[in-house]
């Protein structure tokens, strides 16, 4: 039982998020850092490695980790169907943990033009020094001059704020922009989000799709619970052998 226990949540199937590698990379550092600290013995290398050849089978040959669940992800997927060129300037409202993933996948798809406003200017600060981006304070935005391209919004405000006032304040071409707002309540005005030239993406929708791709992966879960029978099965094989070693 506590092997398969132990499968079970490193292919991610007895976690919060189904099909979230996340905790496969998380069970393999856990294990590294006891190891090195000689905290385990080799009955439990034995355990590690068959998990972890049990674990990525699941992932090869189950779809469990197919269809992001995570609204940062598919925030940054819808966004990429925009085709945003990769000299954009991009501004990320909001210093926090959120914006900070999206930072950091904006980075990882080559996108480098980006600019941080938040309330604390020392977050926005700590925030650019990661991402090589430039920080302003919050209260800067509605003299902002430099024109955008894109905005990413993620903040604690209670109330909208990118008014339609200081969109249109900034906004310096004609050409669409992309806003995504992953707020609760949101931080765009409906006015905005209305406009003819946005391409608006709330985290409503996001939500939405999240839903059903979780759904879809909780669908795999027969599958992959096939497949780690076959894995446990293999393992007391190998355990059997090891005693007799």
């Amino acid at each position: 039982d506590a092997i398969n226990h132990i499968m079970e949540v490193a292919s991610s199937i007895d976690s919060l998020v189904i099909g979230e590698r996340e905790i496969f990379r998380q069970f393999k550092q856990a294990y590294t850092f006891c190891r090195k600290h000689k905290l385990c013995s080799d009955k439990l290398r034995l355990v590690e490695q068959s998990t972890v050849k049990a674990a990525k089978d699941v992932y090869t040959n189950t779809s469990i980790g197919a269809k992001p669940v995570s609204v940062v992800s598919l925030a940054i997927q819808e966004f990429l169907k925009q085709d945003v060129d990769k000299s954009a300037r991009i501004l990320l409202i909001g210093a926090g943990e959120t914006n900070g993933t999206v930072g950091r996948f904006l980075l990882k798809y080559k996108y480098e033009n980006i600019v941080i406003f938040n309330r604390s200017l020392d977050n926005a600060k700590k925030l650019s020094e990661e991402l090589g981006a430039e920080a302003q304070y919050l209260g800067e935005l509605k003299d902002y001059a430099e024109g955008f391209d894109c905005i990413f919004t993620c903040t604690a405000a209670q109330d909208p704020i990118l008014t339609l006032d200081i969109f249109n304040g900034i906004n310096k071409t004609d050409d669409n922009k992309v806003l995504i707002d992953l707020s609760i309540p949101h931080n765009i005005a409906p006015d905005v989000a209305s406009l003819d030239s946005v391409d608006y993406i709330s985290i409503d929708s996001l939500r939405e799709l999240a839903e059903k791709n979780m759904q879809f992966r909780s669908g795999n879960i027969s599958a992959a619970r096939v497949i780690l029978s076959s894995h446990l099965i293999e393992f007391q094989s190998l355990y059997a052998r090891r005693k007799v070693e």
